[in-house]
């Protein structure tokens, strides 16, 4: 905070070559890292600079919920594509459904981030979450994220 009151600029490569500063934060889940994010955004931070691996940060594996919020308020791009070959049409909310983070997965629905790219709309989504359907433990099951993501997908 002190340094960013001095006038220092965050830069996406600030933390190394491993991972971008905003993958860092977006990934932590605390309120410090809350609070962080939207400090770096402040400062100029872009909430749309690329990860590591050129995908937004909104395809962070480790995307926290409350991130998702703070960068979808922050004007991210919620229309992106995975660029990985085989997920062309995946939205971010594919992609963190795939993984099974469901409260993530429903931050960003209910921010207005396609469900897919796919052809018609949801299609994609549909066959991720037909394939892994027998993966979801009954834990999971019982997660009110889980439930919450669910019926917001049936709608």
């Amino acid at each position: 905070r002190l340094l960013l009151a001095a006038g220092a600029r965050p830069r996406p490569d600030d933390v190394g070559r491993e991972e971008t500063l905003l993958e860092l934060v977006a990934g932590a889940s605390s309120d410090h890292a809350r609070i962080a994010l939207e400090l770096l955004l402040d400062a100029g931070l872009s909430p749309n600079a690329p990860m590591q691996d050129g995908r937004s940060v909104l395809f962070h594996q480790w995307l926290a919920p409350e991130a998702a919020r703070v960068l979808l308020a922050r004007g991210v791009d919620p229309a992106v594509h995975d660029t990985r070959g085989g997920a062309l049409d995946w939205s971010p909310v594919t992609y963190q459904a795939d993984l099974r983070r469901w409260a993530t997965a429903l931050v960003l629905l209910e921010g207005g981030v396609p469900r897919d790219h796919g052809n018609p709309p949801g299609s994609v989504l549909a066959r991720v979450m037909k394939l892994d359907e027998g993966q979801v433990t009954d834990d999971e099951r019982a997660d009110p994220a889980y439930a919450a993501f669910m019926a917001a997908v049936r709608q």
